[in-house]
């Protein structure tokens, strides 16, 4: 598993990469949906990757991810970059 961080153009991006199975089309539609789970019972309740979205988009942010079977899986977690002194840090998409 690889995690990096960076900061460009106003926003924090969080990506974490794994080289595990990957998801396939349907899955991948699918993930993030409330209580959608591939896991066994008892194992999980489907909540984590909608609850990660849900934040995300409530900061104005937002979470994509990209899978394909066999090649592992990528999380992007954007957020808007707020400055020090407490006021958001604008890009030029925000200025439109």
């Amino acid at each position: 598993m690889q995690l990096s961080a960076e900061c460009a153009a106003g926003k924090l991006r969080f990506t974490v990469q794994d080289s595990g199975t990957g998801m396939n089309a349907e899955t991948l539609r699918r993930v993030g949906e409330p209580f959608y789970t591939t896991k066994a019972p008892g194992r999980g309740i489907g909540l984590g990757t909608f609850l990660v979205r849900v934040f995300a988009e409530d900061l104005k942010g937002s979470l994509i991810l990209e899978s394909e079977p066999g090649a592992g899986t990528t999380a992007i977690l954007e957020l808007p970059f707020i400055c020090h002194d407490g006021e958001r840090e604008t890009s030029s998409a925000d200025r439109r």
